[in-house]
């Protein structure tokens, strides 16, 4: 596969590839970091249009929200997203906050609000070297944040290969807080990735 900064085409989703350039620098080391004290919690997958993307529904200060990219949507407010589990989909309402490549929406469905929500917590620090959850349809799979980047980016070097394909707009749980902290964008490979990249959640 070449390794280069493009965005290709995916199952469901669009991924960027990261560059190997990512792991040339003196990063810190998976059990360099806070330890984990949160198993994975599960979370409610919402589907863009067209079945494009995805997204989850978080809580902040007692309020609900849901997360996802902006490029899923090429950049627009989504009037809608899907649900498994919620009749007629999941209406959206506006845009709370932004971020370079990540977008924090307002919704209105009761449906969705009697499913569990991941917890948002933006006093929790995230650190390098900091435990992290990620997702796919295997579950949730461990990585490490090695790097830190420009617009709220962080990089992952994940413990076993990762199949990211279909997975951009995930959750990103940090294990050392149990708070989720960002939404997945990009690997260096859809099927098997060593190296991820996402963005942290705007705070507003």
């Amino acid at each position: 596969m070449v390794v280069s900064m493009q965005r290709i085409p995916l199952i469901g989703s669009i991924l960027a590839v990261l560059t190997v350039s990512a792991l040339a620098f003196a990063a810190p080391q998976p059990g360099e970091g806070r330890p984990i004290a949160f198993e994975p919690p599960a979370y409610e997958t919402l589907f863009g249009g067209n079945l494009r993307g995805s997204g989850f529904h978080f809580e902040r200060r007692g309020r609900r929200f849901i997360g996802c990219s902006l490029h899923q949507s090429d950049g627009e407010i989504p009037g809608s997203m899907i649900s498994m589990d919620v009749d007629g989909g999941v209406t959206v309402t506006d845009r709370v906050a932004v971020g370079h490549d990540v977008q924090v929406l307002r919704y209105d469905c009761p449906q969705l609000d009697e499913i569990p929500a991941l917890v948002f917590n933006a006093d929790a620090e995230t650190q390098l070297g900091d435990p992290v959850y990620l997702y796919n349809e295997n579950g949730a799979a461990l990585g490490h944040i090695i790097r830190a980047r420009r617009n709220h980016r962080r990089v992952v070097k994940m413990q076993q290969p990762f199949a990211a394909s279909g997975m951009s707009g995930s959750p990103v749980i940090n294990a050392a807080t149990g708070s989720v902290i960002g939404v997945l964008l990009d690997a260096n490979d859809a099927e098997a990735a060593t190296v991820v990249g996402f963005e942290l959640l705007p705070t507003w």
